[in-house]
């Protein structure tokens, strides 16, 4: 007798629960829950069978023959599944003998023909695929001919477009779309209007873009005259670059001789490299630059005799005469030029020679050369080893004096000796690994900052003059092998970690810097 409030079914929809009260639910006297039983209201409807299959069912019970069964059963073929039962009742009677092909063409074709009006077509085009898909098979059977199949696919396909829900719904946007084109039709005018103000302004547009055009015309023969000032550039660019490419031969060509000129014997260098670098300076009219090359160099010398000390003073010189004159005057030998330049007659009779007059430090250079030569030679003798080769003794003797009998015997020309282990030095007498990578960086001329060091000819002659030995004298693959062994990874510079792995490999060997480049361990 109390208001309910609240419904709540399960959900299975067979329990219904309701909530039942008085409105002041403080005073509520029969407020309470109730459960329903609805379980056989909340039943779906049981479809009825499909005609069909009921009068299927009688022909079997009954046991109807074949045609009588067919002949009933044709009215009642309604959808896809009902044909396919239909179609195939008929061609298994056929093939059993029951009824005759005729009688079998006839009950499927008229079947076919009740397909466009009596089947439901439905939007996802099942029912009108089924349908074609027996008109084709009945034209395969010989039940339909060509013009017949046909005939009934395009009434099938227009009885599945007309009973589409989108071909109504295409209808109705026809309409709307008719009233749309009224409302544009309005909207003509104005736009016909609006035109005409385009127009107008496309006239102002083109009068503007004929202005452009000028300026566009002006700047093109701008750009024309910028072209062939470029092209003036490009011109001389490829001057300059034949030009660098000529000094690049010239420096590569001086790059060799230098080369060749530090592999030459340690007894001999000294002297060599003086005899070359002062007789260039005058052969090429490098008068003032010989000049600072001498008063540079003798200011950072002591001992002469030491090679490596020589040769830094000498190249490290300031002023020193470069460039493509220089590395020409050394590739055409030009030494020849100063030969007859003794110091005695220097002395006896200096007006003889004016350009010792502009530059009294030749003289210097005369007598420094003497003495290279005599006490290269007088070490020869004393540790019984060749100091230079019977070549290059006759070349500088004969530079020196017209009587080359004036100057110290040359020693005897025997065959180039390594010298002894005990004599070369080691890595007690070197230090350790940092203190040599040090000293590499120095004889480099390179700051203490720097990281890496290339691993190039340069590096190659400070090696030399590191560990005091001549690639040549070692053999042919010597400096290869010393290549391989410094720059392991071949990128061409080494940093002090890849050094000191060489380095203390060298010194755990316990052999000389020769041996070790020749030693087959290594």
């Amino acid at each position: 007798s109390s208001i309910v409030w609240a419904l709540a079914y399960s959900p299975d929809g067979c329990v219904l629960a309701s909530g039942s009260g008085d409105e002041e639910f403080e005073s509520a006297g029969d407020s309470s829950v109730r459960i329903w039983d609805v379980s056989e209201y909340s039943k779906p409807p049981v479809p009825p069978i499909p005609e069909f299959f009921v009068l299927m069912e009688q022909c079997q019970r009954e046991k109807w023959s074949s045609w009588r069964t067919l002949e009933a059963l044709a009215d009642k073929v309604d959808d896809p599944v009902t044909l396919q039962l239909y179609y195939t009742a008929a061609s298994a009677a056929y093939k059993l003998g029951d009824i005759s092909k005729e009688e079998r063409d006839k009950f499927i074709s008229d079947v076919l023909e009740l397909v466009p009006n009596k089947f439901a077509f439905d939007q996802a085009a099942h029912v009108v695929a089924m349908a074609k898909m027996a008109i084709k098979k009945a034209r395969a059977d010989g039940i339909l001919d060509q013009h017949k199949a046909l005939r009934l696919d395009q009434l099938v396909e227009n009885a599945h477009t007309f009973a589409d829900v989108r071909f109504t719904g295409m209808i109705s946007q026809l309409e709307k779309l008719q009233l749309r084109v009224d409302c544009l039709q309005d909207e003509h005018g104005y736009i016909i209007y609006r035109m005409e103000q385009v127009e107008n302004r496309m006239t102002n547009v083109e009068g503007r873009m004929t202005n452009a055009e000028n300026r566009i015309t002006n700047v093109e023969g701008r750009m024309t005259n910028a072209e062939n000032r470029i092209t003036n550039v490009e011109g001389r660019v490829e001057e300059v670059r034949a030009y660098a490419e000529n000094i690049d031969a010239n420096l590569v060509k001086l790059k060799k001789q230098i080369r060749k000129h530090l592999k030459r014997k340690a007894a001999a260098s000294s002297a060599s490299a003086f005899l070359n670098i002062m007789t260039l300076g005058m052969a090429s009219g490098f008068a003032s630059a010989a000049s600072a090359v001498c008063d540079n160099a003798f200011s950072s010398m002591i001992d002469l005799t030491d090679t490596k000390h020589v040769l830094k003073a000498i190249y490290g010189a300031e002023n020193t005469p470069t460039g493509s004159e220089l590395a020409e005057a050394f590739a055409q030998e030009k030494v020849e030029e100063w030969v007859n330049k003794p110091l005695t007659d220097i002395v006896a009779e200096p007006t003889k020679y004016p350009e010792f007059q502009q530059n009294p430090g030749f003289v210097q250079i005369a007598a420094v050369i003497q003495t290279c030569v005599y006490i290269d030679a007088r070490i020869a003798e004393a540790t019984d080893a060749s100091a230079y080769d019977s070549m290059a003794s006759a070349f500088i003797a004969a530079t020196l004096s017209d009587d080359a009998s004036t100057l110290p015997p040359p020693p005897p020309s025997t065959a180039p000796k390594a010298p002894s282990a005990s004599a070369l030095p080691t890595a007690a007498t070197l230090g350790d690994a940092k203190a040599t990578f040090s000293q590499l960086k120095e004889d480099l001329d390179l700051d203490d900052t720097t990281q890496e060091i290339p691993v190039d000819d340069n590096f190659m002659d400070a090696f030399q003059g590191l560990f005091d030995l001549i690639f040549a004298e070692i053999g042919p693959d010597a400096e290869k092998a010393c290549r391989n062994l410094v720059d392991v990874r071949a990128k061409g510079s080494i940093r002090f970690v890849q050094w000191k792995v060489f380095y203390n490999s060298w010194a755990r060997s316990g052999l000389s810097m020769p041996e070790y480049l020749q030693s087959k361990n290594t």
